[in-house]
C-alpha cells in the first residue's frame, strides 16, 4: 500500500515522504499502539483513502466518494473481483508515464474511448504480472529467512 501511494502521487506530481506514508497508513489500520504524528497531511490523506479503497470496496461509490477520490480504479476493480487487488496499477503507469498522458489525452479528444479501454487493460496486465512477481519474491524472502521449524514428536 505503501508503494501504491507513493507512486499514485507521483503521478500527480507529489512527492512524499516514504516513512510518513508507512506511519500514516499505519495510523489508519491500527498498528500503531498510539498514533504517530505524521506532520503532512498529503501523506495522511492518501494513506486513509490506500486503506479505504481496500476497506470499502464492496461499497456502492457515492458522489462525495468521487470527488475525494483519485485511485477510482482500485476501487472499481475490488468491486470487480470482489475483494481488495493486490496491484500497483500507478506504479505501472509509472514505468511510461508520457503514454499514459497521451491515452489520456487522445482519449478526451472522441467519444470513442477503445483505444483507452485497450491501454489500460494493457496497463492492469503488467500491474498483475508485477504484483504476482512481487509477491513471489516476497513469500521467497520470507521462506529463505525465516529460523528452521522445531518439529518434536
Amino acid at each position: 500500500m505503501v508503494s501504491e501511494a507513493i507512486k499514485s502521487s507521483e503521478i500527480e506530481g507529489e512527492m512524499l515522504s516514504r516513512p510518513d506514508v508507512m506511519s500514516s497508513i499505519k495510523n489508519n489500520l491500527g498498528l500503531n499502539p498510539k498514533p504517530t504524528h505524521v506532520g503532512d497531511r498529503r501523506a495522511e490523506g492518501i494513506a486513509e483513502l490506500m486503506v479505504c479503497v481496500r476497506n470499502d470496496y464492496a461499497e456502492p461509490a457515492s458522489r462525495e466518494m468521487l470527488f475525494e477520490w483519485r485511485a477510482l480504479s482500485d476501487k472499481a476493480l475490488s468491486q470487480g473481483i470482489g475483494r481488495p487487488v493486490l496491484l500497483s496499477l500507478s506504479q505501472a503507469i509509472e514505468t511510461d508515464r508520457a503514454a499514459y498522458y497521451a491515452a489520456l489525452k487522445q482519449a478526451q479528444r472522441s467519444t470513442d474511448i477503445s483505444e483507452w479501454i485497450f491501454w489500460f487493460s494493457r496497463m492492469l496486465l503488467h500491474a498483475q504480472e508485477t504484483g504476482f512477481w512481487r509477491t513471489g519474491a516476497l513469500i521467497n524472502r520470507k521462506l529463505t529467512h525465516s529460523k528452521p521449524i522445531l518439529m518434536i514428536l
